[in-house]
C-alpha cells in the first residue's frame, strides 16, 4: 500500500478496527500515524491496525520455466526443431532469452539462433540439428530473458532431443526360396 495521494487506508468507523499489518507502507518507517512516531509512509487513519508493517517492499517471483515442449517428436538433421517455452509470467518480448544445448553443463556446445514470443508467456524457438551433432542425448539452457517488471529468469534446463545416426541395419538368416536380395 503506496503512492496513494491522501490516504493508503481510511476507516472512519470507531466500532471496527480494520486489519492492516504486513504491508509496505511506501517507507520502511512505516506508515504516517500519530500512533508511528517517524512513519514517513501513505497515511493511514485511525482505527487502523497496521503494525506489524513490512520494511521493505515485497518483491515478486522472478519468472521461471513452466515447461520446454519439444514439438517435433522425431527430430532429424534434415529438419528444424522447433521446442515451445512456456514461463510463469508475462515476459519483455523485446528481450530474447538465450537457449544454448549440448550434451554435458553448461549445456552450450550450441547455440539457438532463431526465436520469438508468440504470447507473453509462451517462447517458440527453432533450430536446425547440426549435421556434426554426435550421437546421445542433448539438454537446452534457456537464460537471461526478463519479465515485464524487468527481473531476470531463473536460469532453466530441459530436456531438448536424442540423435541417433546409427543407420539400421537388417540380417536375413533364412531368405525365402526365390527371394531377390540385393
Amino acid at each position: 500500500i503506496s503512492s496513494n495521494s491522501s490516504f493508503g487506508v481510511q476507516n472512519n468507523n470507531p466500532f471496527s478496527i480494520l486489519q492492516a499489518q504486513f504491508n509496505w507502507w511506501g517507507s520502511s518507517t512505516g506508515p504516517t500515524n500519530v500512533s508511528n512516531p517517524g512513519g514517513a509512509g501513505d497515511t493511514v487513519s485511525d482505527f487502523v491496525d497496521f503494525i506489524p508493517f513490512l520494511q521493505s517492499p515485497v518483491q515478486a517471483a522472478p519468472p521461471l520455466v513452466v515447461s520446454a515442449d519439444l514439438l517435433d517428436p522425431s527430430p532429424t538433421t534434415s529438419k528444424p526443431v522447433r521446442v515451445r517455452v512456456q514461463f510463469t509470467s508475462p515476459m519483455n518480448t523485446q528481450i530474447q532469452p538465450t537457449a544454448t544445448y549440448g550434451q554435458t553443463f553448461p549445456y552450450n556446445t550450441f547455440a539457438i539462433s532463431s526465436g520469438s514470443f508468440l504470447s507473453p508467456t509462451v517462447w517458440l524457438a527453432t533450430e536446425a540439428i547440426p549435421s556434426n551433432a554426435p550421437d546421445g542425448a542433448y539438454i537446452m539452457a534457456i537464460s537471461s530473458a526478463q519479465d515485464t517488471n524487468g527481473q531476470t529468469m531463473v536460469p532453466s534446463t530441459a530436456p531438448f532431443y536424442t540423435v541417433d545416426n546409427t543407420r539400421p541395419t537388417v540380417t536375413i538368416s533364412v531368405p525365402a526360396v526365390g527371394a531377390l536380395i540385393s
